[in-house]
């Protein structure tokens, strides 16, 4: 999360430079089928403020009203750290779909990888059975 105790009133969304999926492991569109594998892990704001953002990414940052996008997604509008927009933006981070690059910019990974086979384990039957048909393999 960013260092102060509240988001800036913009943020420049710019593409993670460094975030491309491994070759042995495919990259998914954030609005493609896939979502359904990463909803129950990430949770519906965080899953909901990433594809937002994701869908902002261009070759130019993209400037972004925090409060704004809260309420696109159905959020309460603060801008505090502890709100739950601050939450999701911090559970994108630890799961790498979001970096912030500065105070007011925020680099977003284009897709998402495939879910490791401890997470795709953890996960609820039909999202399990969507993510192996998807990934391809064996369900454990």
């Amino acid at each position: 999360m960013t260092p102060s105790d509240a988001l800036p009133g913009r943020i420049a969304v710019v593409a993670r430079r460094d975030a491309s999926p491994e070759p042995e492991r495919p990259g998914f569109d954030p609005a493609g089928e896939y979502y359904e594998c990463y909803l129950p892990v990430l949770g519906p704001a965080s899953w909901l403020a990433y594809r937002y953002l994701a869908a902002k990414v261009t070759q130019e940052p993209a400037l972004v009203d925090p409060a704004e996008l809260a309420r696109e997604i159905g959020l309460n509008p603060s801008l505090a750290r502890s709100a739950p927009l601050g939450a999701a933006f911090a559970r994108l981070e630890a799961f790498g779909l979001l970096r912030w690059e500065s105070p007011a910019v925020c680099a977003v990974q284009r897709s998402v990888p495939a879910l490791s086979n401890r997470l795709a384990k953890r996960l609820p039957i039909e999202a399990r059975a969507r993510h192996f048909r998807i990934v391809g393999g064996l369900q454990p």
